[in-house]
């Protein structure tokens, strides 16, 4: 209806129709759309066209709501500051190399799911390092999942940790090829505190269109190198982009395991292609002489999704693919060690211990070297088309909780999702309230 209005409309400008004749045609039909799709329905449940995708819904948030004895410490929980491990400082003045795929969950790997996308730099490092048999990106969105590494929480702003690094006297340095400015993520680089940014303003020639993520091994050399001019010690975060919809692949004839017709097969060879260029950027950035042994962190912004339990894409739902994304940091003097379980959250808590490093700001992440660390995590999917997600969750110590208010659902399965329950009734009611209330307490829209 809002297509056939705008059509209307120009046809009335090119002359096509009478514009009296046209504008009330156009208003007929945006009264129709705003009927349709965006009046509040008169039938109980279920989705209502496009008002059910737009409209905010409020969650369940009963008056008087009183957590059951093993959830009442949920509600109680409050970030702290980092504490030291008992391997505080063993990395102290090594420079930190930060990869990030873009969209790859740890189940698109073949070293976790047989039939994957092979990743030979990342299956290097795996056995020999510190690595999360579950990882969690905490919110499925780029924006989200870019706060939470920097800030450690839920909300926006500096990054503690960052600033540790600074005062500390590490150039930290954030370097891709998107262009940050789109989409508000330089606003978050820069409320972080990167001292650099190195994006696709710097980094793409004029008539070329977007580069490849290829141009990091040159021109992204070559202006890291002119920013820091000799300086150490660094922290440069390189973020990989072509494995974002559209899944882009720059060597086709070198990376075409997997169907290029296909998006899944694209995605697939994006991950090779992209992990093939990790492993070449640690390479080139040891033979230009700015880093020497560098801790080396692997990991994701977030997942994506091809379908599992009906969700596609990202930031649409808290499930195993797009949520549970590989994490490894190694570096020779770090025992090779697997957590349990992790999150975003702990990423940068975790650098800062090992470089002998601290700040007292309070954060929910703690460093993966202590043993005593909780699992609980509330998670959300983020809210890519309203102000307010629909979508979100709780990590307990290996189950999971979802409720999506979008399908009017609840469910509890394990980390893996190899059990999925549907709850219904009163116990439905109970565990709403109970997520709804941690996402109040913890400020998430």
């Amino acid at each position: 209806m809002f297509a056939a209005s705008a059509l209307l409309v120009l046809a009335a400008l090119a002359g096509g129709l009478a514009p009296p004749l046209a504008l009330a045609l156009a208003a007929g039909s945006l009264g129709g759309w705003a009927g349709v799709g965006l009046v509040p329905s008169l039938r109980a449940g279920g989705p209502d066209g496009v008002r059910h995708f737009f409209i905010e819904r409020p969650r369940p948030e009963p008056p008087g709501f009183q957590p059951r004895p093993e959830h009442a410490p949920l509600l109680t929980q409050a970030p702290r500051p980092p504490r030291p491990s008992a391997a505080h400082g063993l990395l102290r003045g090594e420079d930190v190399l930060l990869f990030t795929f873009e969209s790859v969950g740890q189940c698109h790997l073949d070293a976790v799911s047989p039939g994957g996308a092979r990743a030979p730099f990342l299956e290097g490092l795996w056995p020999r390092a510190l690595r999360s048999r579950h990882h969690a990106c905490v919110s499925p969105t780029t924006n989200n999942a870019h706060r939470a590494l920097y800030t450690s929480g839920y909300g926006e702003g500096p990054s503690a940790s960052l600033g540790a690094l600074r005062e500390a006297g590490y150039r930290t340095v954030y370097l891709t090829t998107a262009r940050t400015a789109d989409y508000g993520l330089r606003e978050i680089l820069d409320a972080a505190g990167f001292s650099h940014v190195i994006d696709r303003e710097d980094l793409e020639t004029p008539g070329e269109g977007a580069p490849s993520d290829q141009v990091l091994l040159t021109r992204g050399l070559e202006r890291l190198a002119a920013v820091l001019a000799g300086h150490r010690p660094l922290l440069l975060h390189v973020h990989a982009t072509h494995t974002h919809v559209p899944y882009r692949v720059a060597e086709p004839e070198r990376f075409h395991r997997f169907d290029m017709a296909e998006d899944r097969g694209r995605f697939f060879n994006g991950i090779e292609e992209g992990d093939w260029l990790f492993g070449a950027l640690r390479d080139g950035l040891r033979e230009r002489g700015l880093v020497e042994e560098p801790l080396v962190v692997l990991s994701s912004d977030h997942g994506q999704a091809f379908g599992a339990l009906g969700y596609q894409s990202h930031g649409s739902a808290v499930t195993r693919e797009e949520l549970d994304v590989p994490l490894v940091m190694h570096h020779p003097r770090l025992p090779a060690r697997e957590v349990a379980f992790s999150s975003h959250f702990d990423v940068m808590p975790t650098v800062v211990d090992l470089l002998g490093l601290g700040h007292d700001t309070p954060v929910w992440g703690e460093s993966l070297l202590h043993e005593d660390r909780r699992p609980e995590l509330l998670v959300w999917a983020g809210h890519p088309s309203r102000r307010t997600t629909s979508h979100y969750g709780l990590l307990l110590r290996g189950e999971k909780l979802m409720v999506d208010l979008t399908l009017g659902r609840c469910l509890r399965m394990d980390w893996g999702e190899e059990h999925v329950e549907t709850v219904e009734g009163a116990e439905k009611e109970y565990l709403e309230a109970l997520v709804s209330r941690l996402m109040s307490l913890r400020g998430v829209t």
